[in-house]
């Protein structure tokens, strides 16, 4: 069996090329037609070698070609996506190849709703922005265990009602969701991601969205009602009894781990029904997050190289947590 690394590509250097320029020799080019809108292209990735290798490069505007860093041993295989298109999959490109991705049309499902604050008032001028995380791609290149692209599907602005519109592609027209290498997910099974463009990309955003996912049974149905609530913050400290009382021993520290680092590795989790949440412990054992409302259980997790989990020690449990609550703990 194949062992999985998912890199990002920016760690497996992958090159934007000027367009006119020969193919380099350790690499497949990519071409896609100029008139496509190459800020939103998005290309997956799988390179066959010395086990496999996988992750997603992002289009920039105005680019039009891209290279796929390989050696002349590996075989490649790619999926090409733009908001609108089928995916168009390929597979066994080696070193030297050009591949012209082929993009058909796809038909488009309404999407309509409305964005309220938590007191039932529409919020006008927001942006949404829906996204979908291929699972497929999982099959597709013949891994278990990692990380999925994100596909953008649609952005919509609200209105002075807080309504909004705009469409989605019809996935069942497109043959990569339905073929025997895919997971053939029905839609209720399928859900998009929905975020505020604003806070995409901060954790410290102090806005959530309920439901910050809608299943894609539920865009067919009719106007989808989605909700802006107020983060919790959560901050405190991890006394010196608390940790001597568990027997803690590891350190806090982020980043890469050296070969001389031996010991564990601490982290600081908020386990809820929204998900897993990272709460930022510090070196001085003090902690802060902003989390969605709900409630959690918190965990100091011991961790050995490879950041395999070695033991949890609970800190909290049914820790309930109200819109805009403001909550400092010490933990002893």
């Amino acid at each position: 069996m194949l062992r999985a690394r998912h890199l990002v590509f920016a760690c497996l250097a992958m090159v934007v090329s000027a367009a006119g320029t020969e193919p380099p020799p350790a690499a497949v080019r990519v071409r896609i037609p100029p008139e496509m809108d190459a800020e939103n292209f998005r290309l997956g990735v799988g390179i066959y070698g010395h086990g496999l290798q996988t992750g997603t490069q992002s289009g920039e505007k105005g680019v039009c070609e891209y290279d796929v860093p390989c050696t002349t041993a590996d075989v490649v295989k790619l999926f090409a996506y733009l908001p609108g298109y089928r995916i168009d999959p390929v597979d066994g490109l080696r070193a030297g190849d050009v591949w012209e991705p082929f993009f058909v049309p796809l038909d488009s499902v309404p999407l309509e709703g409305r964005l309220l604050d938590s007191h039932g008032r529409p919020l006008a001028g927001e942006t949404l922005v829906f996204t979908y995380d291929l699972i497929e791609a999982m099959d597709y290149f013949g891994y278990s265990d990692g990380s999925v692209p994100r596909l953008l599907l649609a952005s919509a602005q609200t209105r002075a009602d807080g309504s909004f519109s705009g469409s989605i592609p019809d996935f069942a027209g497109d043959p990569f969701f339905s073929a025997p290498a895919s997971l053939g997910l029905p839609d209720r099974q399928r859900r998009l991601d929905v975020a505020l463009s604003s806070a995409r990309f901060r954790f410290d955003s102090p806005w959530a969205l309920e439901p910050a996912h809608v299943p894609l049974q539920d865009v067919s149905a009719g106007p989808v009602e989605i909700r802006r609530i107020g983060k919790a913050a959560l901050k405190g400290r991890l006394t010196e009894e608390f940790r001597r009382r568990h027997g803690i021993v590891g350190v806090v520290r982020n980043g890469p781990w050296p070969e001389e680092e031996t010991g564990m590795r601490l982290e600081l989790r908020a386990n809820g029904d929204r998900g897993s949440y990272n709460c930022r412990l510090q070196s001085n054992f003090t902690f802060s997050v902003v989390l969605p409302p709900g409630r959690y259980d918190l965990q100091l997790c011991e961790m050995e190289r490879g950041y395999l989990l070695h033991r949890s020690v609970p800190v909290e449990s049914g820790l309930v947590l109200e819109e805009n609550d403001d909550l400092d703990l010490r933990i002893e």
